[in-house]
Order: structure tokens, then sequence, then C-alpha cells
């Protein structure tokens, strides 16, 4: 998950939050997002470039560096990452907001099912 706490509450169960003006739009581009505390939803801004992991994958919607691949047979993915697919995307999938997209960065934590204890 993210390594942001809210500064209200203290809990790191966060979300993006869309932009409301047009100076949040361009903060955005510079690495300064807004994000919501799904606890005591607060919404505030923080930076979330973190230079260690800034050249890997990293879920669009929640920021979270574990992710898997799913199969765009099983699923109807937009002609868009149809399109980035074809020319070198890889599609992801995030394990804590269940969120498929596509991505050309390298995929730093891959998820791995654990094996249960009965099986062998």
């Amino acid at each position: 998950m993210l390594p942001i706490k809210c500064p209200e509450c203290g809990s790191s169960d966060l979300r993006s939050s869309l932009s409301q003006t047009f100076l949040e739009k361009v903060a955005k581009i510079f690495g300064f997002f807004q994000l919501r505390c799904r606890d005591c939803d607060h919404r505030f801004t923080s930076d979330l470039w973190d230079t260690f992991n800034a050249i890997y994958a990293r879920c669009p919607k929640c920021y979270n560096l574990e992710l898997s691949l799913w199969d765009p047979a099983y699923y109807r993915p937009p002609s868009s990452w149809k399109f980035l697919l074809a020319i070198g995307g890889r599609p992801r999938r995030c394990q804590s907001c269940r969120t498929n997209f596509v991505s050309f960065r390298p995929c730093k934590v891959r998820y791995r099912r654990k094996k249960s204890a009965g099986a062998r």
C-alpha cells in the first residue's frame, strides 16, 4: 500500500481523489496528487514520487506496487488497451483493489498466490 498516512487520523487506507481546480491538475503533472482518507474522509495533497520505485509499474487507482498479470482472452479490454498490448504493453492487475491496466514499466513486486496447507 501507500507509505503515506492521513494527517488527520493517521490511517493508511487512502484513495486517489479527483482534481477540483486547474492548479490541482497542473500539480498532478509534477507529482503532487490529491488523496482522500477512507476512514475520516479528509482530503489532502501529497507527493507520491518515490525515486527508488519510479521505474516500476504502479496501480493507477491505489498506487500499489504488488501486481500480477491478467489474460486479455478472459476480459474485454478497450481498443486503446488492445493497441498498447500490441505494441509491447504488459497487462497488469493490482491485487489490493483488483484493477486491470496496461503498463510498459517492469513489475517490482510480483504477486504469488500462497498454496494451501492441504495441497502438496
